[in-house]
């Protein structure tokens, strides 16, 4: 499987991205990775597309989309009832707004359906985002408490607030490419862990991303300026390189159960 990311990691020019790109960039390339001949397939005709690069920067339409449809904000996270430490998607989804747990949902019933082949390709862009989404901490916190885009500080010297340092800045201060970080992060999956994760619904990876939010390690709920640097970086990356793999093994998991089935498929 890893031949697919090597070959990316090579192609790719290595500029420095933020991780609100680079994130999804690099989940998604774990995800093609681990996706089976079939679905591979089935996504690269579905989407018209060939290589793992078009597939990873696929991964950033939804944002795009939001950009002209504003209607859609809603979708790429959850906003949990002030108080609360659990989901409750009849309480936290609402029909007007909706979350990410719905919109993944209906995505893959699109993706399973008799929806149109355009409708399907949409529904797989957005899944490929808002699986993404889900996994990351500030995207699925109490209502009141904010994102973190309030909450301003210092990161290694750079002034941010607290949603770019979780979206951006813990990644970038890997100092690494993003297809190098994908490889790297690939490679540490075990089969164990796969088998673990994707026994998992959407509502349960909201909750994982909720309940980090209460880590004392990452300083959110207490959270006001900051100037931080090193020790969080310490006690805070390891978590965000396992939702990124956590993400990407999901992703790949959805995907190959939507298309990677045998029999006739109908795009």
């Amino acid at each position: 499987m890893n031949r697919f990311l090597f070959a990316l990691l090579l192609l790719l020019p290595l500029p420095a991205f933020a991780w609100g790109d680079d994130g999804h960039r690099i989940l998604c390339a774990v995800a093609w990775a681990d996706l089976q001949p079939l679905a591979r397939a089935r996504v690269q005709d579905l989407l018209a597309i060939q290589t793992p690069e078009e597939f990873s920067e696929l991964c950033l339409w939804a944002d795009r989309y939001r950009d002209t449809h504003p209607e859609t904000r809603r979708w790429h996270g959850v906003s949990v009832a002030a108080g609360q430490l659990k989901v409750d998607p009849l309480r936290d989804c609402d029909e007007t707004w909706s979350c990410a747990i719905v919109q993944i949902k209906r995505d893959l019933g699109l993706m399973n359906g008799n929806a149109g082949r355009e409708e399907k390709a949409d529904a797989l862009k957005f899944l490929m985002h808002f699986v993404g989404d889900i996994h990351e901490p500030l995207h699925v916190t109490n209502a009141g408490s904010g994102i973190g885009y309030a909450i301003h500080g210092t990161y290694f010297g750079r002034e941010t607030n607290m949603h770019d340092l979780w979206d951006s800045d813990i990644i970038a201060a890997e100092n690494k490419p993003w297809p190098e970080l994908a490889m790297e992060l690939h490679k540490g999956i075990t089969n164990a862990q796969r088998a673990a994760w994707v026994v998992s619904t959407p509502e349960d990876w909201a909750n994982e991303s909720l309940m980090l939010t209460q880590r004392p390690e990452m300083k959110f709920v207490e959270a006001k300026d900051f100037t931080w640097g090193e020790a969080y970086q310490r006690a805070n990356v390891t978590v965000v390189r396992e939702r990124l793999q956590r993400a990407g093994v999901r992703l790949s998991y959805a995907i190959n159960e939507t298309l990677g089935a045998a029999g006739e498929f109908a795009p």
